[in-house]
């Protein structure tokens, strides 16, 4: 379990760093920038987003790079843009309030990831198969 128990920082995500006005001084920990919170607007939401792998091509790779957004502190949000009305369907047991740090975070991430891996399985594109030329000299 990360946190003060284990003196591993908590994985509250995004935060910002800031200079720290202590300014440089001999002790270590005067010289770290001071970290924010900072909630997402529309436009990062959207930007995550756009950057994800389309899911009608491969659920397969988003869905690794929506595990790799694990971490990220607004990731319902993200959700909400990508499935819209779907994502009542979608959502199940989702507890947006469980810590990115507990175990049944990661449980729940992968029962949504399934969900959608079932909605969305991987379909032959018969499109690029047609497409398929045979080259000179193949049998």
């Amino acid at each position: 379990m990360a946190g003060a128990e284990t003196g591993e920082p908590r994985s509250q995500y995004p935060l910002v760093a800031y200079p720290n006005p202590r300014g440089p001084t001999d002790d270590e920990t005067a010289r770290d920038p001071i970290m924010v919170q900072h909630n997402w607007s529309i436009d990062e939401v959207r930007d995550v987003v756009k950057d994800l792998p389309d899911l009608r091509d491969n659920a397969e790779h988003w869905c690794t790079a929506v595990t790799k957004l694990g971490v990220m502190y607004q990731l319902e949000m993200v959700f909400r843009k990508i499935f819209k009305l779907r994502w009542v369907a979608l959502k199940g047991d989702w507890n947006a309030n469980i810590p990115r740090s507990d175990a049944a975070f990661r449980t729940q991430l992968t029962s949504l990831l399934t969900r959608v891996h079932e909605m969305h399985p991987t379909r032959t594109d018969w499109l690029k198969i047609h497409a398929t030329r045979q080259n000179t000299g193949e049998t």
